[in-house]
């Protein structure tokens, strides 16, 4: 029995103008990923969605015999090939984008239920769960880290959106009340992999350091923050 480990959209076009569809999709396929519980899906680990624009590649990918519409196994991976129409995508608002990556999703994760005989239960839910938070990428990477006397604590916030990943800061006295609200960083979403939280480390009662795990030169290796603040 295998479950199911990852889902990956993205556009592999020839169409040069189309790298920033790359970056729009990560927020929504991580919602969708994050919400999903465990699907025996057999043999397949890992689901693969690729997107074509017929004007620039049909006949590039005809003389390799691609079938569209329809998954192919290969080894422990079913890849989705789909012609999409990307100047009809690129005119709505974003919120509308985000809706229709996430209803591709799951239509194919659905077809191909059928197909191989899963259960699609769990991808409904996910489904159902990624509407009822409007598509909002928005979590807590680390919650509750107390100070030494447990007077306050720190809550790491992540965004996660289609054209931005940003890190937050918030401290919490004791009883609730917030004392500080800090944006630490904003960057790009990249296709594989983002900066995010890795420790909260209190130096002293009201001080606390914050450092990062960061990929791809976002953020410098040896970045990290030290913040203080009113007890």
């Amino acid at each position: 029995m295998a479950k199911l480990k990852d889902v990956s959209l993205s556009s592999f076009s020839e169409n040069s103008d189309l790298q920033y569809f790359n970056r729009e999709t990560p927020c929504v396929v991580d919602l969708f990923y994050v919400n999903l519980k465990p699907v025996d899906t057999k043999n397949i680990y890992k689901i693969n969605i690729c997107l074509y624009d017929k004007e620039y590649d049909a006949e590039r990918l005809s003389k390799f015999n691609m079938t569209m519409d329809v998954g192919k196994a290969l080894i422990d991976v079913i890849e989705v090939n789909h012609y999409f129409d990307f100047d009809q995508y690129f005119k709505q608002p974003v919120e509308k984008r985000k809706r229709i990556l996430l209803d591709l999703l799951y239509e194919d994760c659905k077809k191909l239920s059928e197909a191989e005989n899963w259960d699609s239960t769990n991808f409904k839910l996910a489904y159902e769960a990624c509407l009822e938070k409007d598509l909002k990428n928005v979590f807590y990477d680390k919650e509750k880290a107390w100070n030494r006397n447990r007077s306050m604590y720190v809550n790491l916030k992540v965004i996660f959106e289609t054209d931005i990943l940003q890190g937050i800061v918030e401290v919490y006295r004791k009883d609730g009340s917030l004392v500080l609200e800090k944006e630490l960083f904003t960057v790009k979403p990249m296709q594989i992999q983002h900066p995010f939280f890795a420790k909260v480390k209190w130096l002293s009662r009201n001080k606390f350091r914050v450092a990062p795990i960061s990929f791809f030169n976002q953020l410098t290796d040896d970045e990290f923050w030290d913040i203080e603040v009113e007890e």
